[in-house]
């Protein structure tokens, strides 16, 4: 399994699964396993994106416009407390741009009412 330098600051073992879909108006090129991008939930009070390093489950890469199965780990567990099972996740490029649209499928380890 490739190790990522951002795994050296998890140390918990919460993990969110998401059925993630790349834009192509704002993301030209593939999307590594690895890859840091900041978070938000859709339809929910404004807040400051989340921070969470997305795994790509079964492939080293996406391609824009292509659906992929993703493993999001959270850098800060308690910053997605409103997460939940069918939530509506947007993948955020450093300027803040939707680059990506997903929807969480699974939680684990999280500190969510739904996972417990």
């Amino acid at each position: 399994m490739e190790t990522f330098g951002w795994q050296r600051f998890v140390n918990h073992d919460a993990r969110i699964e998401a059925d993630l879909t790349l834009c192509d108006e704002h993301w030209a090129r593939p999307l590594q396993s690895g890859f840091r991008p900041n978070w938000r939930v859709v339809d929910t009070a404004p807040e400051d994106p989340m921070e969470g390093p997305v795994l790509l489950e079964g492939a080293r890469s996406a391609t824009p416009g292509e659906r992929v199965r993703v493993t999001i780990v959270p850098i800060f567990p308690d910053r997605w407390s409103t997460v939940e099972v069918g939530s509506q996740l947007e993948m955020l490029d450093r300027r803040e741009r939707v680059v990506g649209k997903a929807i969480v499928t699974a939680l684990h380890g999280t500190s969510t009412p739904a996972s417990n």
